[in-house]
């Protein structure tokens, strides 16, 4: 029987079994001991780390780079792609639509390209 282990938000580990699909409390044969870091001290804490999940300001100013250093990447229309929004009865005024079109012009994602050499994805 495999499992596949995972930890959740609250820090409990569990795993689910590929046979039958339940989950169920993990079964360690090593100590691991999973901690919570403060999100800027990731970058220093990598030579110590199997992995990290680093937030982009973080990982920019580390020097670290989306193409050569991430083991995986967040999907540009997912949950943590940055938004405009504006207030409800904002929304349909001239100033808005102004804005959102010119955020999302061919320009603008021209110069996320070249200014942030593929650290931020445009999601637009």
């Amino acid at each position: 029987m495999r499992n596949r282990s995972v930890a959740t938000a609250r820090g409990c580990v569990k795993a689910i079994c590929s046979r039958t699909k339940r989950w169920q409390p993990a079964t360690w044969t090593k100590k691991l001991k999973l901690v919570e870091p403060d999100a800027a001290q990731l970058p220093r804490s990598l030579d110590d780390l199997a992995a990290a999940s680093v937030n982009n300001d973080y990982a920019v100013k580390a020097g670290l780079s989306l193409q050569r250093d991430a083991i995986a990447v967040g999907d540009a229309k997912g949950p943590y792609a940055k938004l405009n929004v504006t207030r409800a009865e904002d929304k349909d005024k001239p100033w808005v639509k102004k804005l959102v079109k010119a955020y999302s012009s061919e320009e603008v994602r021209k110069f996320i390209e070249a200014e942030f050499k593929g650290s931020l994805i445009p999601a637009f």
